[in-house]
């Protein structure tokens, strides 16, 4: 693994996401999309965090601290009830968003859409966003 092309999502968590997509909650945390169980949320959060922690010490420190700090607003966000709320239904809404984009995609002529990559980008980015405004690392 060469610095360049090092992805600790990819390389820690073997998520399989595009370089410079953000993974949702559920991602992060290995679980199922819409997981509700929270023993199930707890559990995988802390054997996350417990993965990442292995590299906390090395030329990747940074990495694993930027990468432990998602992975505990991922827990808080996913096991307040309140903010899982918000957060499923923003997913909802990029889901089906993107989903209507496809059909579009597949019916119209080429070069009058964005590509679906491009607007699945835009969304991730939009909720990573929302979610760190929203769920700082240290809220109660």
């Amino acid at each position: 693994m060469s610095q360049a092309t090092f992805n600790p999502y990819r390389d820690w968590l073997h998520l399989t996401i595009a370089d410079g997509e953000q993974p949702t909650a559920y991602q992060l945390l290995g679980l199922k999309l819409f997981e509700s169980d929270q023993e199930i949320i707890e559990e995988a959060a802390d054997e996350r965090m417990a993965l990442i922690r292995n590299f906390q010490i090395g030329q990747r420190s940074d990495a694993s601290q930027q990468l432990l700090n998602e992975i505990a607003r991922a827990k808080v966000v996913l096991m307040r009830s309140e903010r899982k709320v918000v957060y499923d239904k923003g997913l909802r809404k990029s889901s089906s968003s993107s989903s209507q984009e496809k059909e579009k995609g597949s019916t119209g002529s080429k070069g009058e859409n964005q590509p679906t990559s491009s607007l699945l980008y835009l969304v991730s980015q939009r909720l990573q966003r929302l979610w760190r405004r929203n769920c700082p690392v240290g809220a109660k």
